[in-house]
């Protein structure tokens, strides 16, 4: 998709090495990121709402803050793409880089928060009723992460862009983490053992 929408929007889109092609590469990977998070977003958190599953509103919220990455990278492409100034004669490069420390210092606050709520929930646990809909929507988004880890992977590699590999990065833990909610999910039903909540067997 990103290859069919760089041909669309992208002039000379096989020019990697030209700073303009590299900048909207960035902003084209940034906007697929954003809608596709969004989207991901709002399944999982109808999904946790309805089963009462702290690990999938959770997941759901870290969805939510890979919007908020994606933006972060949108912001460090547009001020890195910048023509040098008196002040900066070499450029902008370096808010590019800026951008990814940002966006690895949100992976390590979202990893701190999820590590706190499911402590919480072992301590306190509520009922839990998985449905469908929970293993639909949760397969759907394992297949989306993987998704945007290969383009954001390849685009990184493409135009040299630390951004865009560490959203690679975050999105292949996404893909292991909402895989052990799937999995949790599973052998709660199949087992009977108490993994996110309570289960009635």
């Amino acid at each position: 998709m990103i290859k069919l929408l760089a041909k669309l929007f992208i002039k000379n889109s096989e020019n990697y090495k030209d700073s303009e092609v590299r900048s909207a590469y960035g902003y084209l990977c940034g906007i697929v990121g954003i809608v596709i998070n969004v989207f991901l977003f709002g399944g999982k958190f109808i999904a946790g709402f309805l089963s009462g599953s702290v690990a999938v509103t959770a997941d759901a919220f870290n969805n939510l803050s890979d919007a908020g990455s994606s933006v972060i990278s949108l912001i460090g492409f547009r001020l890195a793409s910048q023509k040098p100034d008196p002040h900066h004669p070499f450029g902008h490069g370096r808010f590019e880089h800026i951008s990814s420390l940002i966006i690895s210092m949100v992976i390590i606050l979202m990893g701190f928060e999820l590590g706190k709520d499911s402590v919480g929930k072992i301590v306190a646990p509520e009922e839990v009723e998985y449905s469908t809909l929970t293993f639909v929507i949760l397969g759907i988004s394992i297949l989306a992460k993987l998704y945007m880890f290969l383009y954001n992977r390849h685009f990184g590699k493409k135009i040299d862009s630390t951004a865009l590999r560490a959203t690679a990065t975050d999105s292949i833990s996404d893909t292991v983490s909402t895989a052990a909610v799937l999995l949790s999910a599973i052998l709660t039903l199949k087992t009977g053992i108490i993994i996110d909540g309570i289960c009635h067997l």
